[in-house]
């Protein structure tokens, strides 16, 4: 009896041990360093991040606030941002003037959030691990390349010439206009679209998986309807609304 009850005590401490170093190192206080020199002649950016927080907001001013595990460099016009690995929370917010538009952006991350308020770019690659990102509001010039992970990606008030995207697992939200053409090869989720502009400007080329996919109401399988912008969806394992 008195030995259960010692294993128990042991098991006690050891639990309350373990929650005690994930509390002081997963919760360590973020240690920001602002960084606010005149980067306004950076023109493209990499962004390649393990676990940590990325946001990207608006500012009158452009400027970089990052955790002490977060390094930064400028180079060829190219601002790079990357961490190492750490157990504590780490974030990194980058500020950008109102109406910048760059020429090259790409984002990768792993397991972190992401969170974009108003992005304007001619090229724009972004290639998910488990993560939650979101777009308040994206314009590309070009192309929007997307890798998607294992996660969910919301992009609000899109403005895209051309998008090339590829499935992952997860749920995808995409509110906006496409202007050119979008290559859709669907992954394990589902995908709920909604396009802002008439429906007469588009036309859809549809290779069924498994799933429904539905357009403006209509299940689709094949060629659908004759406008300039084509969209082609080769289906994957879930639902495609289209509205």
């Amino acid at each position: 009896m008195i030995n259960n009850i010692c294993k128990f005590l042991g098991y006690v401490l050891v639990a309350v041990f373990v929650f005690s170093i994930f509390y002081i190192f997963g919760n360590e206080k973020i240690d920001v360093r602002v960084d606010t020199y005149n980067l306004y002649n950076v023109g493209n950016i990499n962004i390649e991040l393990g676990k940590t927080e990325l946001s990207i907001l608006n500012s009158n001013e452009f400027k970089l606030e990052i955790s002490k595990n977060v390094k930064y460099e400028v180079k060829n016009n190219t601002l790079y941002i990357t961490d190492k690995r750490s157990i504590a929370k780490q974030k990194a917010t980058l500020y950008i003037p109102y109406g910048k538009n760059f020429d090259d952006v790409s984002i990768k991350v792993g397991i972190a959030s992401i969170l974009v308020d108003d992005l304007s770019a001619n090229k724009v690659k972004l290639k998910m691990g488990s993560s939650s990102t979101t777009f308040n509001k994206l314009t590309v010039v070009d192309t929007l390349d997307i890798d998607g992970g294992v996660g969910k990606l919301a992009i609000d008030n899109a403005n895209i010439n051309k998008l090339n995207f590829k499935g992952g697992i997860g749920n995808i939200k995409f509110k906006g206009v496409i202007l050119s053409n979008a290559s859709m090869k669907m992954g394990i989720g589902n995908i709920d679209m909604e396009l802002m502009d008439a429906k007469d400007n588009y036309r859809f080329a549809v290779d069924k998986g498994i799933g429904s996919i539905d357009i403006f109401g209509e299940s689709v399988r094949g060629n659908y309807l004759n406008g300039n912008t084509l969209i082609e969806i080769d289906g994957g394992i879930g639902n495609v609304n289209i509205h």
